[in-house]
């Protein structure tokens, strides 16, 4: 697995005298449901609006639902981009597919992954962000995940499995941290923890799972990507 770099901003406060940092290129998981406008979407949003870090990127894609034509044209026109593809019969949900596509990760011994499912709209680029979150997530174990989703996007100021109130706290430059959460997506999640959420049935048991960790969440203070989805959280097929 080839290294890439990312320059560290000055105005990181971990690690403020660090101008580079260089991990194994990042994989990228990416589930999909028999939704090929928004996977297309999602797709070329992505390559669009991360073009010259590209490389830093390894694609790798499950498909549920079995074959599906609309679909299967999408990802073969895409085939550069996501050369590896699994397509499974049936459609065992979000949490089923995530624990398939993070025992990849396992195997493959990257540190990180950033999981998006088929209908996340990358709006802004994570090129000048990504050095500031790997060297903050290298410098504390004690964050299992930075989301990344669109700061402004409502969300709720209660932690749903503790009960008590969200408290962000600057981290850095352009990172908070706080008592959130885990998310499937969109995130860059520490692979070391992977073994200890997966396999799981649902989100929820994955939040589960992290809350027992007692590990903190982190929040990009950026727009990068934003849910382009019509449905709610049951994911329906066009």
């Amino acid at each position: 697995m080839s290294a890439v770099s990312f320059p560290v901003p000055s105005g990181d406060l971990s690690r403020a005298q660090v101008r580079e940092f260089r991990v194994p290129a990042i994989p990228v998981t990416v589930l999909t449901y028999r939704r090929p406008r928004y996977l297309a979407m999602t797709l070329d949003s992505f390559a669009l609006q991360h073009a010259a870090i590209l490389s830093s990127f390894s694609f790798r894609a499950l498909v549920h639902g079995g074959r599906h034509w609309p679909t299967e044209k999408i990802l073969e026109q895409r085939a550069s981009l996501i050369p590896s593809v699994e397509v499974i019969d049936d459609n065992p949900g979000g949490g089923v597919g995530f624990s398939r596509l993070m025992a990849a990760v396992i195997q493959e011994e990257a540190p990180y992954v950033l999981h998006l499912e088929d209908d996340w709209l990358s709006a802004e680029s994570l090129e000048p962000y990504m050095g500031e979150i790997l060297d903050f997530m290298a410098a504390h174990r004690e964050v299992g995940q930075i989301r990344l989703r669109d700061v402004r996007s409502p969300v709720s100021k209660v932690n749903p499995f503790t009960k008590k109130e969200i408290v962000w706290q600057p981290a850095t430059e352009h990172i908070k941290v706080g008592n959130a959460h885990f998310t499937f997506n969109p995130a860059i999640t520490r692979a070391s923890i992977l073994p200890q959420i997966v396999p799981c049935k649902s989100e929820r048991e994955a939040c589960i799972k992290y809350t027992r960790l007692n590990l903190l969440c982190g929040q990009l203070q950026a727009g990068c990507f934003g849910h382009i989805g019509a449905e709610k959280a049951g994911r329906m097929a066009e």
